[in-house]
């Protein structure tokens, strides 16, 4: 199966002899192609059909929106790769697509083969970043079901990123920590000066995973038992340049093993408890006898 038969490109060409031209040439590829004559009528054609997946844009389109104001109100409701053509190769021309997309443009006349390549490396593009996107969709997903806080920092310990789940641990969003919180601000004052410098020493190429458990304040001033586990992000270089971790809410366990500890010493000294009348029998039967 040829897959250009499958991919539709808008052409947006004022000029009626070269979009006949280019027309051709894209359907002489396989391509199913269809033309838009002005900037208005190619938001209309791109945002209303489904089946466009690749718009090659003219800069130039005479009376009316220019082919960079018709990209960004296409790009404003549809994910779409678009080429920008142009007869122009001077740098505020290049600059001004650069800032609307990142499919790249190509100069006017340079040839079938160049045309080509630049289609096929933005639909290779479009691709990647459909399944990036679709990644960081699943993850989001993911952490956003978990009861697990996730969450990850620089190198100086100040929050990045954050789950959601944080807000249900330490009653904190996201976004009152991600850029504005470090690890240590959540342990007591007392212990925060040595956490500050505990990550950089104990992290080295080749270490072990740290995991403890910790005490930290909550927002309203309660005390909070978590399981901390992380790792760190080392650069090229070798230095580490942050660290991803996850953080357990414990405190419910930490009780309930607490009152287990308790409930057990009581037990043991009810026993002892329960044996002192037998203790007292056997001394008086002892000095009985001696007396």
């Amino acid at each position: 199966m040829n897959l250009k038969r499958n991919k539709t490109i808008l052409l947006v060409e004022n000029e009626s002899i070269p979009a006949k031209i280019t027309l051709k040439m894209l359907q002489q590829e396989g391509f199913r192609a269809v033309h838009a004559a002005s900037g208005e009528e190619a938001v209309g054609m791109a945002i209303r059909n489904d089946e466009i997946n690749l718009v090659l844009m003219d800069i130039d389109l005479g009376d009316g929106i220019d082919g960079p104001e018709a990209a960004r109100r296409i790009l404003a409701v549809r994910d779409i790769p678009i080429v920008f053509l142009t007869s122009h190769s001077e740098k505020e021309y290049v600059e001004r697509v650069k800032k609307i997309t990142r499919y790249g443009y190509v100069v006017k006349d340079s040839g079938s083969f160049v045309l080509f390549s630049s289609i096929e490396m933005a639909f290779e593009l479009n691709q990647a970043h459909q399944q990036v996107t679709s990644s960081e969709e699943r993850f989001r997903q993911l952490a956003e079901s978990t009861e697990t806080w996730i969450w990850e920092t620089d190198a100086n310990g100040l929050f990045v990123y954050s789950n959601s789940v944080v807000e249900r641990i330490l009653g904190y969003t996201p976004e009152q920590i991600s850029q504005k919180k470090h690890f240590h601000d959540f342990f007591p004052r007392a212990q925060q000066p040595g956490l500050k410098l505990m990550a950089p020493h104990h992290y080295q190429p080749g270490g072990e995973d740290l995991k403890f458990e910790c005490v930290v304040t909550h927002r309203n001033g309660n005390r909070v038992m978590i399981e901390s586990s992380g790792f760190p992000i080392f650069g090229k270089n070798g230095a580490v340049t942050g660290y991803r971790g996850v953080n357990i809410d414990v405190t419910e366990k930490c009780i309930k093993r607490k009152c287990g500890l308790i409930y057990s010493e009581f037990q043991n000294a009810v026993a002892e408890i329960r044996s002192i009348p037998e203790v007292l029998t056997l001394v008086v039967a002892t000095l009985t006898k001696l007396l």
